[in-house]
């Protein structure tokens, strides 16, 4: 008999596996970020703000974003802007990460506005700044300044040559509005209230001196390095002295001051004659507050204080200036205030400027006002 055939089985071909997706990895998105501060007049040049230091409203505030080459200069460059408002204070928020260049200057839009106590020609302030995701510089302040020679709080560019009190018209900083004999600019501060009328604060008696001045002189106290110059990790001695000259007391006088950045207050060392100090007596204070009380008539008040300077000092001079504030009826708030003025320069309400390197200054080795 013939054999059975024996079907031979189809081999079964494996199938291919299916390939499974690799997920594209979904990009990180950046979080946006913000910058905001406030723009002031540094009136002392000392980069730090105090509450006599007044913020510059509607000044522009330029943001230049680099881009996401990170470069400032190429095509994708961005900029935005905010005005600062009545506090000085500007904000940008949504910000994409990266390098910003901001800048702020007094442009002809801020001119002629009674809202600034420096206008045309403050000069402009730029400086750049990276921004990382999600970053919020919330105290990013800017600060401008400008040359103040009779010391009134308007830059010397917005008042002009011959009018110092910036209204157009020579008055009382140009001419001689006590009848004197001095011009009014070289007797002082003057018509610290700003009304444009001679009052008791700006007649002079017949010696032709402000009713009240204010000195404020330095002295190398400790010269820690026996070179006869003021240099770095020396002492210097700060005196004040506040004179009545007029003819009827002032009252609740209030002495201020804000050392130098490149200075420390040496701790123990704030002094008065009379009054009761109530800041600034701590090693490395900021701000140097004193209650003088009420000075009456041919009386005086004498302030002394020491400062280190700063072994990393970069400054060719170190500048200091104080004020004082005292009742005025007539004044803004009912108050008005002076600026000290260093005697060894020949203006009025001069800042006291110690050169830092340079031939020495007077030396003293003894406090000044002993309590």
């Amino acid at each position: 008999a013939a054999p059975t055939a024996t079907n031979t089985p189809t081999p079964t071909v494996p199938a291919t596996p299916t390939a499974t997706p690799t997920p594209t990895p979904t990009a990180k998105a950046s979080a946006s970020g913000a910058i905001r501060g406030v723009v002031w007049y540094d009136w002392n040049h000392d980069q730090k703000r105090s509450e006599t230091e007044l913020p510059l409203e509607d000044f522009n505030v330029t943001l230049l974003w680099a881009g996401p080459d990170n470069v400032l200069g190429t095509a994708d460059d961005e900029e935005k802007s905010d005005r600062t408002n009545s506090r000085g204070e500007y904000s940008k928020a949504n910000l994409s990460p990266g390098l910003y260049r901001i800048h702020v200057e007094a442009t002809d839009d801020v001119l002629n506005s009674d809202k600034n106590p420096v206008r045309k020609n403050a000069g402009t302030l730029t400086v750049e700044q990276q921004l990382a995701s999600g970053q919020e510089l919330n105290d990013f302040d800017l600060a401008l300044y400008s040359g103040d020679l009779d010391g009134d709080l308007i830059s010397d560019g917005a008042e002009g040559q011959g009018d110092y009190d910036g209204d157009g018209a020579p008055n009382y900083a140009d001419a001689d509005a006590d009848g004197d004999g001095r011009p009014d600019r070289s007797e002082g501060t003057r018509d610290v209230n700003n009304n444009g009328l001679p009052d008791f604060l700006d007649t002079a008696p017949p010696d032709g001196q402000p009713q009240i001045q204010m000195t404020k002189t330095d002295f190398l106290l400790i010269d820690a390095d026996l070179d006869g110059r003021a240099s770095a990790n020396d002492t210097l001695l700060y005196r004040i002295d506040v004179v009545n000259h007029g003819q009827q007391a002032y009252k609740n006088v209030v002495l201020f001051d804000t050392p130098d950045a490149m200075t420390n207050v040496v701790g123990g060392t704030v002094q008065s004659s009379s009054g009761q100090i109530s800041s600034g007596n701590d090693a490395g204070a900021v701000h140097i507050q004193i209650e003088l009380g009420d000075i009456a008539v041919g009386e005086s008040a004498t302030i002394s204080f020491q400062v280190q300077i700063a072994a990393e000092v970069t400054l060719r001079r170190i500048q200091n200036q104080a004020f004082i504030q005292f009742d005025d009826p007539t004044g803004t708030n009912g108050s008005a205030a002076i600026r000290s003025d260093d005697p060894d320069a020949p203006g009025s309400a001069d800042v006291t400027v110690t050169a830092v390197g340079a031939d020495t200054i007077q030396t003293i080795h003894m406090p000044i006002a002993a309590r």
